[in-house]
């Protein structure tokens, strides 16, 4: 496969570089008016979403306050399935890093299986994270250790380039504005999820979009993000450019794997699809 499948895969950001990286497809893709029924739906429905009036003690996940404690992984005596390092470039608050990395892994957790079983997810983090010798999975390795993912926080666009040389291969680049982006990417690395915001119909991928349910259009604009990226499969062929809202999950929303509509873990809407759960579950077994 070629460089460009493991970009659109992981997040990566390729090579020693000093400019931005490559920043996921929540801050590359357009926002896109979620469905009128749906909309309507939330304002049927009294909950933390859009507004939220939950206490510092909870997330509003769903449209519904959950208690913190139920959703962040404890340190634990089993062996864990995934085990994620978290680092920052940039930032100069501690406490909007923490905040950011218990938000990003509640939303995660709710939407997988490590519902049932939190502690069995390894949380590992370092604000006071540089790294002028090597890449970042590199620098990350020698502190922690073996790990599945390691994801670097930051504000948006901005990177502090003397502290860190080279992002190199295997790092998820993730800004602390961003909502439930961690969910989606962590769907590619963890799990060998595709996006669907494009319309790639292939026989090795594990969760297509379908043209119709997904609300597939195509992009004529060749000067578009859309019109760039949903080109070239991640198998490197080039198909027709078709952007798509994403296959509908359980709870009347778009899949987090497609675009950024129901992306916010607060909205009602956010979760994976019936069949991207099944792909999940075969690696998340609490028992």
């Amino acid at each position: 496969m070629k460089g460009f499948f493991l970009l659109f895969l992981l997040a990566l950001s390729f090579g020693c570089v000093q400019e931005q990286p490559y920043q996921g497809s929540e801050e590359q893709t357009p926002q896109i008016n979620s469905p009128t029924f749906f909309e309507e739906e939330i304002q049927e429905n009294k909950s933390c979403y859009p507004e939220n009036h939950c206490d510092s003690e909870h997330f509003c996940i769903n449209g519904e306050c959950i208690p913190k404690t139920s959703l962040l992984p404890e340190p634990s005596d089993e062996e864990p399935i995934f085990k994620i390092v978290f680092v920052q470039n940039g930032m100069d608050n501690e406490t909007e890093f923490n905040e950011a990395v218990d938000r990003e892994v509640a939303a995660f957790v709710s939407a997988t299986p490590f519902k049932d079983c939190p502690d069995r997810l390894e949380v590992q983090k370092m604000f006071d994270f540089c790294c002028k010798n090597g890449t970042v999975k590199e620098c990350a390795e020698n502190i922690f250790g073996d790990f599945d993912s390691v994801v670097l926080l930051h504000n948006a666009g901005v990177y502090d380039t003397d502290c860190i040389k080279c992002y190199g291969e295997g790092t998820v680049h993730i800004s602390v504005e961003g909502r439930g982006l961690l969910t989606h990417e962590l769907g590619h690395s963890l799990f060998g999820l595709w996006d669907q915001y494009c319309y790639w119909p292939s026989e090795n991928n594990p969760n297509p979009v379908d043209f119709e349910e997904g609300n597939c259009t195509e992009v004529t604009d060749k000067n578009s993000w859309h019109y760039r990226y949903c080109s070239l499969s991640p198998e490197s062929e080039e198909v027709t450019p078709y952007k798509c809202l994403g296959n509908m999950n359980s709870k009347k929303g778009r899949s987090i794997m497609g675009s950024s509509v129901n992306r916010n873990p607060a909205d009602p809407g956010f979760g994976f699809t019936d069949e991207e759960l099944e792909i999940i579950s075969k690696k998340v077994k609490c028992s």
